[in-house]
């Protein structure tokens, strides 16, 4: 009776476990396949909300004439964001962020040398700064504002995922502003009415 008794008790006690290893093998698949879903949908909502940011800076840039020429192959291969892409989509577009904001803060010493400006104390000051003054379309500070915002999600989203079509959808609508802000000059009579302020 004792041998039964012991037995009883040891399928009572291994029952539960033995259970979960078995629903855990049968199921393996399915449950693996469910948490990596899980995931991508976290991860592709992110890439969803990028791709949108991504579209609608590239539809706008599209739509001003200003940023309508494309710049030159060279120009675009040579760009330092360009090179940085192969090795990390985040950092290229980080880059390319700061090569905007210093292209900015470098038109503004272009078209207006009497305003002493060191760098903006916010990324979007320059672009608020040129418009203001005729220098720079309200469009083409939306689309600055679009890639603001893709910047700030390749800066500080630990889950950043961008395709290779929209980091290069990207990189062309950035260089465009880049190459539109490095064009901006002294706007004709400007020192005169700068003297006369």
């Amino acid at each position: 009776m004792k041998i039964l008794e012991q037995f009883v008790a040891l399928v009572t006690g291994l029952a539960w476990p033995i259970t979960v290893i078995v629903l855990v093998r049968m199921f393996y698949a399915p449950i693996s396949t469910l948490i990596s879903n899980v995931r991508k949908a976290k991860a592709k909502d992110v890439e969803i909300d990028i791709s949108r940011e991504i579209q609608q800076a590239a539809a706008l840039a599209s739509e001003t004439k200003e940023l309508t020429t494309p710049p030159k192959q060279d120009l675009f291969d040579a760009w330092a964001p360009v090179r940085i892409a192969a090795i990390s989509p985040a950092a290229a577009i980080i880059e390319a962020w700061k090569q905007i904001e210093l292209a900015g803060v470098r038109a503004i010493r272009r078209a207006l040398p009497d305003v002493q400006i060191e760098r903006p104390n916010t990324s979007m000051h320059f672009a608020r700064f040129l418009n203001a003054r005729n220098l720079l379309s309200g469009t083409s500070v939306r689309v600055i504002d679009q890639l603001k915002m893709v910047r700030n999600r390749a800066a500080h989203d630990q889950e950043f995922v961008i395709t290779k079509q929209e980091l290069d959808e990207y990189l062309n609508t950035a260089v465009k502003i880049y190459v539109k802000l490095e064009t901006i000059a002294q706007p004709a009579g400007a020192g005169e009415a700068l003297q006369r302020a």
